[in-house]
């Protein structure tokens, strides 16, 4: 037979349980990436390797936020942007760096093996004429 105090420990415990959250990771509160590299990038870029988007949606897409747009890849611009998500994911440290990698090319629908063997192609020892430009040119927005 339970006690008295048996029945009110039942219903109103005198120790007070805590549950610690699970915290999972997201991006930057700010973003990976600034606006103003966003920018220069969406200068280079919109309409070019990747059909016409805004900044707005570029920084979203870039920073992994929700966005109604969806950057799409222009026709023979694939080998090109597989060397923008390449450079991108250089300034981004830890662990982020392969999961915002790895989002990038879901998103923008380029398979894994792909990315390995063509991201070097603008910088490799015979690019085109047309990926050693965007090669120089974005080296010089990222530094």
């Amino acid at each position: 037979m339970e006690t008295f105090q048996e029945i009110v420990e039942k219903y109103l415990p005198t120790e007070i349980k805590t549950v610690t959250p699970v915290v999972t990771p997201t991006a930057p509160s700010a973003g990976y990436f600034d606006m103003g590299l966003v920018s220069a990038i969406h200068k280079l870029c919109n309409d070019q390797q990747f059909e016409a988007i805004s900044e707005l949606d570029l920084y979203a897409t870039l920073n992994n936020q929700a966005t109604s747009s969806v950057l799409k890849i222009k026709s023979g611009e694939k080998t090109r942007m597989c060397y923008l998500i390449h450079s991108l994911s250089e300034k981004i440290k830890g662990a982020d760096k392969a999961v915002w990698r790895v989002e990038m090319l879901r998103k923008l629908e380029i398979s894994e093996s792909y990315y390995s063997s063509k991201y070097r192609e603008p910088v490799s020892d015979i690019p085109s004429q047309k990926s050693m430009q965007f090669a120089k040119e974005l080296k010089s927005i990222l530094g």
